[in-house]
């Protein structure tokens, strides 16, 4: 046994677990620690956990891998490793050579993974240049998990702008979002962006000097 508040052995014992490939024990010990603690090396070691779990899991497997790439995210929403792993499954096509976006529709239907399925497809949209499907989906993704930075962001900038634009919305999204991940700079600078738009110098100079002190 460890004691319940040792956030050194519990990392040791979960990164033995992850070498073993005992990954849902590895999870448990982190996540018990860190309800506890909130210490960050926990944090850290669960993002590596989830990462490492990913990898390990069959390409075939793609809603158990979205399903853990979204609790990685969740760890860390600027995490570099989960972000590139969100990049290259946004290429992925399925088993029968589908494209990407008729797999991640088709896993909707299953209900695989909402947030993560539906931020994809909204980028593919953006990508696309596909507005409405996009906007659709970033809503989704956003009603489903508020407080994924890469979510927010992208979904406040679209509804700020554009034919359809809702900047006071974007900016209510982004405050919001702000008060649930009040350390992500990305969602500052887009926020501090928003304000000078709307006129609102004052509040845009205080975001972006708070950037500079991050």
């Amino acid at each position: 046994m460890i004691c319940p508040n040792d956030v050194e052995a519990a990392v040791n014992l979960a990164t033995a677990e992850i070498f073993l490939e005992n990954y849902p024990r590895a999870v448990e010990v982190l996540t018990t620690r860190f309800a506890r603690t909130k210490d960050q090396r926990l944090r850290d070691a669960l993002l590596a956990a989830f990462v490492r779990w990913f990898d390990r899991t069959n390409p075939s497997q793609l809603a158990r891998r979205l399903e853990l790439l979204e609790q990685a995210l969740l760890c860390d929403p600027r995490s570099a490793l989960g972000l590139a792993r969100l990049r290259s499954v946004a290429e992925t096509k399925g088993a029968d050579g589908k494209p990407a976006n008729e797999t991640f529709a088709e896993m909707l239907v299953r209900g695989a993974a909402p947030a993560t399925v539906h931020f994809l497809l909204g980028s593919l949209g953006l990508q696309s240049g596909d507005a409405g499907q996009a906007r659709l989906h970033l809503a989704q993704a956003y009603q489903s998990q508020p407080a994924m930075v890469a979510v927010a962001n992208n979904f406040a900038s679209l509804i700020a702008g554009g034919e359809s634009a809702e900047p006071e919305r974007a900016l209510e999204l982004m405050n919001m979002t702000i008060e649930l991940v009040p350390n992500q700079i990305e969602l500052r600078e887009t926020r501090g962006r928003m304000l000078a738009k709307l006129g609102k110098d004052k509040e845009a100079v205080e975001d972006f000097e708070s950037i500079l002190k991050a």
